[in-house]
């Protein structure tokens, strides 16, 4: 197993083989019908390591894809411990990085804002 990986967390082995966690895993389905990808990952999260964000945003780019990986240092698996002001700036980033994909092209198309750290 290689550093990262989805079944690299020993109680997930109680549930799915290793096999069937490859078969989930989302790097292993890249393909060229894809959106754009928004990640949202926290730096401290303990479930799942942000390295397999890293990788699959990686992969995505290697394929040709648009990626955006917005990593939060302090947040954790859900963002639960994000204070207010943290909650709303990866709602209005969200936001703004849908409208800059997916909405039609418009004079005043929000832009995610550039003080997120974008990997």
């Amino acid at each position: 197993m290689r550093d990262g990986e989805a079944f690299e967390h020993s109680f997930t082995f109680r549930f799915f083989s290793e096999r069937r966690l490859r078969e989930l895993s989302p790097i292993h389905h890249i393909n060229d019908g894809l959106p754009p990808v928004l990640l949202f990952h926290g730096g401290q999260d303990q479930t799942v390591h942000v390295r397999q964000s890293e990788r699959y945003a990686a992969a995505l780019k290697e394929a040709g894809h648009p990626v955006d990986l917005i990593v939060y240092p302090e947040g954790d698996h859900a963002f639960l411990n994000l204070s207010d002001e943290m909650w709303y700036r990866q709602e209005t980033t969200g936001l703004a990085w849908f409208d800059l994909h997916f909405r039609q092209k418009t004079a005043g198309s929000a832009d995610v804002p550039k003080d997120e750290t974008v990997r």
